[in-house]
């Protein structure tokens, strides 16, 4: 049995950086094993922009990144953060924020798995 990766989570998504990054799941579909997901960072450059979270114990400033992430089951580690939650108008906001139709890839995602997210994602 394969793991449940659950949407509105978040877990370290690894991406091909040294350490990876944190992933919000916005969508699944675990019968063709792809998921989009929103990567978060800690560094500005151009693909990402600052967000501010409501959350005040945070330390290190929050970058999202422009284009959502389409990974596949072992992109995504195994235990979802806890202590991370974004808040329904948060999620809002990004969601109209964020390009989900054009996704960034992992090196894991083949040409089948690019047309069954097109054809499965509305």
């Amino acid at each position: 049995m394969e793991r449940k990766i659950d949407i509105g989570k978040i877990y370290l998504i690894f991406d091909g950086s040294k350490t990876g990054h944190p992933g919000y799941v916005l969508w699944s579909d675990d019968l063709c094993n792809i998921y989009l997901v929103l990567k978060i960072g800690s560094s500005k450059n151009e693909h990402n922009f600052l967000f501010k979270l409501k959350d005040k114990n945070r330390i290190r400033p929050t970058y999202i990144y422009k284009r959502a992430l389409l990974a596949k089951r072992k992109d995504i580690g195994k235990k979802s953060f806890t202590d991370f939650i974004f808040s329904k108008d948060e999620i809002r906001y990004l969601l109209n924020t964020i390009d989900t139709y054009n996704p960034a890839e992992t090196k894991n995602i083949k040409r089948k798995d690019r047309r069954n997210f097109k054809r499965l994602y509305k």
